[in-house]
């Protein structure tokens, strides 16, 4: 079993009363975890998954394949205050959408995982701006090691990712009023 402390960057249904997670974790990177009964009333990781939570968590590694089985969750961080205002919300989820569009799974450095776990705290306490969208993308293209200062940050990205998440013009247009 394997441990680390980890961000919900994705929820999926999976059955009935099951999920699938993807986490961004401190000490291994990407991964997804099955969480079986989540969707239960009693289940013992209700209330404690939800978007953009930083919790500890504890899996059992997938014999094949790469979706794990999620057996503990404690919530550290719930970040509640995301959920109040449409752009703040818009801009995590962009963030967590191109970080995981970028990222290989698993990778061994733990900058990803500062870098996402940074711009949540910093949302939590301001608004939602064009200058910290664009910071998250230039940091990101740093730790990837593909930043290029005469070309922005957003186009080396999507350069390396093949494509841009579609929440970027949704967040775009909904900065500019």
């Amino acid at each position: 079993m394997l441990t680390s402390f980890a961000i919900v960057l994705r929820i999926v249904p999976l059955t009935e009363t099951s999920l699938i997670i993807h986490w961004l974790t401190k000490n291994h990177g990407l991964i997804k975890t099955v969480a079986k009964g989540a969707r239960r009333k009693q289940s013992q990781f209700a209330g404690n998954v939800d978007l953009f939570v930083t919790a500890s968590i504890a899996w059992r590694v997938a014999r094949r394949g790469d979706l794990h089985t999620l057996c503990e969750v404690a919530e550290c961080e719930y970040r509640e205050p995301l959920r109040h205002q449409y752009t703040t919300l818009l801009l995590a989820s962009y963030c967590s959408q191109l970080l995981e569009s970028a990222l290989e799974a698993e990778p061994s450095d733990v900058g990803p995982y500062e870098l996402l776990e940074r711009l949540l705290n910093y949302l939590l306490y301001h608004t939602a701006n064009l200058k910290a969208m664009l910071h998250f993308e230039k940091e990101l293209a740093k730790l990837l090691g593909i930043y290029h200062p005469d070309i922005g940050a957003i186009q080396v990205l999507s350069e390396y990712i093949g494509h841009v998440p579609r929440a970027r013009s949704q967040l775009l247009d909904s900065l500019r009023t």
